[in-house]
């Protein structure tokens, strides 16, 4: 008759390796508008990553380049709506992204009252029309979010300090999270792995 301890012990291994392995997989999140990343398999990190260096020294990189400053806002934008999916994001850093789009929409014209979704495709748009060097077609796209007064802006942008704080609050989140969830899974994997061991040995296996 085979000895039933094994086979549980084996059997809750296996149950780790899976939460493990469910912990681990890759978040899923809803597509950018097109144009705004590069594909690859995880645009909120690809976003956090771009907009983290963006907003270095307060944006001040983005000064006098309106496609630059587009896209960047767009991807705050992508970045504050799917980012409370895609992983756990405490209270200070969902404060912290909502005061950096709000300052940011101050900053570029983006009424208070427009989506997400509607400021994205709008400024991502307009910030491919001007790597185009086509002002009128970006003109065209800022229409719904602020028009001729957004462009202006999107080349004179001021100090950004909560785009800044918020970006490497979230960055910092995020690493910590990812260096847990691994600690975790070595942890638990490892733990199991011994009581199979010491129960098979401890039967003769």
């Amino acid at each position: 008759m085979i000895p039933l301890r094994p086979i549980a012990s084996a059997f809750m291994a296996l149950l780790a390796l899976g939460g493990c392995a469910e912990m681990l997989r890759p978040r899923v999140a809803a597509p950018p508008p097109a144009g705004l990343l590069p594909p690859m398999a995880d645009p909120v990190g690809g976003a956090l990553a771009a907009t983290t260096a963006a907003f270095t020294d307060q944006g001040s990189g983005l000064r006098s380049r309106p496609a630059e400053a587009a896209r960047a806002a767009a991807q705050l934008e992508y970045l504050v709506e799917q980012a409370p999916a895609w992983t756990p994001v405490s209270s200070a850093a969902e404060i912290a992204l909502a005061a950096a789009r709000a300052e940011l929409r101050a900053a570029v014209g983006v009424p208070e009252n427009a989506t997400p979704r509607q400021a994205m495709v709008a400024l991502t748009n307009a910030a491919n029309a001007l790597d185009r060097r086509n002002e009128g077609a970006a003109l065209a796209a800022l229409a719904p979010v602020g028009g001729e007064p957004t462009l202006r802006r999107l080349g004179d942008l001021g100090a950004l300090p909560n785009a800044e704080q918020a970006t490497i609050l979230l960055t910092r989140e995020v690493a910590r999270s990812e260096a847990e969830l691994r600690v975790g899974a070595l942890q638990d994997t490892g733990n199991q792995r011994n009581d199979v061991l010491t129960e098979g040995l401890g039967r003769g296996f």
